[in-house]
């Protein structure tokens, strides 16, 4: 676990405000009224960094509660976004559209490949938004809140249909925090997360589903890491052992078919590029982002450093 206090203990801090009560509800879905921060907010207009039609890499920063933005992989600093107090989560879709999910502020912004200004911000009010997916079947948005205000028992898993309005709540009994979350190629949603007991759990929510099913698998992991469909396969980080398992899933077993070693780098904050070849991570305790051969891993081919950083928590990079 020493891994995961080091990265995450200043989130982990602001997100326990007050004791859980005992006894979840079941797993049903349920819609929340709709905040007046809920409606999407279309920018004035679009700044665009130089390198903007090229792949871009952002890095949120819980320190300096801030996203810079990088030519990559070059590494060149291109632009600093004020987002939402308390970045944490990032995801992308083929579109190269990027959310940030804001913990301080209990809320969730987007924004188009190399622009500037914000296209939409989403509330998620009472709730701690952690990690997020973008379905590309139907452009929902899943975001975890690894922990809820709302007078639920335990975190939550927030949907936006359409990545706009107000989300569905889902919940599970078995699972007390949510981490992170990966949509796959037919919109089938994964999470991870930790029971009450702090042991690991991943669950799907089926294409379609009103409720989660938490799955079986035999692998051990320790503490939650990423979640990212890698074009076969659903992959999981298990960021105190700098590793990333491939799962395939039948049922409702996940089932181990391969291991891909980050040796250095944080099996919590790692994207798999659209051609699988590669993951590039976050290297712990450093200001570097590195790139692993995927799905070989082992030792980093290529370190990038990144400018400005403070605390970085997680990357993704809009292709």
């Amino acid at each position: 676990m020493e891994k995961i206090l080091r990265r995450t203990s200043y989130v982990l801090g602001v997100l326990v405000t007050a004791a859980m009560l005992a006894g979840c509800g079941g797993g049903l879905a349920n819609s929340i009224p709709a905040p007046l921060q809920n409606a999407t907010q279309p920018s004035a207009g679009y700044a665009r960094p130089a390198s903007s039609t090229g792949s871009l890499l952002y890095v949120s920063n819980y320190g300096d509660s801030n996203v810079t933005v990088y030519s990559w992989p070059s590494g060149k600093l291109e632009e600093t976004l004020d987002v939402p107090a308390g970045p944490v989560g990032e995801c992308t879709n083929a579109s190269g559209t990027v959310w940030i999910t804001g913990q301080g502020a209990d809320a969730v912004v987007e924004y188009a490949h190399g622009n500037t200004k914000q296209v939409a911000k989403l509330g998620d009010p009472g709730n701690n938004p952690h990690g997020c997916s973008l379905n590309p079947k139907n452009g929902d948005l899943a975001v975890t809140n690894i922990n809820s205000n709302n007078g639920a028992p335990s975190g939550t898993l927030a949907i936006y249909a359409g990545a706009k309005g107000s989300p569905t709540i889902y919940q599970d009994a078995s699972i007390y925090r949510y981490y992170f979350c990966g949509y796959d190629s037919s919109g089938n949603l994964y999470v991870d997360g930790i029971q009450r007991d702090n042991s690991f759990v991943l669950a799907e929510l089926p294409s379609g589903a009103s409720k989660l099913t938490v799955l079986s698998l035999k692998q051990s992991i320790s503490t939650p890491g990423g979640v990212q469909w890698d074009g076969k396969h659903i992959t999981v980080g298990d960021a105190s052992k700098s590793v990333v398992y491939q799962f395939s899933v039948s049922g409702n077993t996940a089932t181990v078919v391969g291991s891909t070693s980050l040796k250095g780098g944080d099996a919590a904050a790692y994207y798999i590029d659209s051609s699988a070849s590669e993951v590039v991570a976050l290297i712990t305790d450093s200001s570097k982002a590195g790139i692993w051969k995927y799905p070989t891993g082992g030792s980093p081919t290529t370190s990038v450093t990144l400018s400005a950083t403070d605390q970085p928590i997680d990357l993704v990079i809009s292709e």
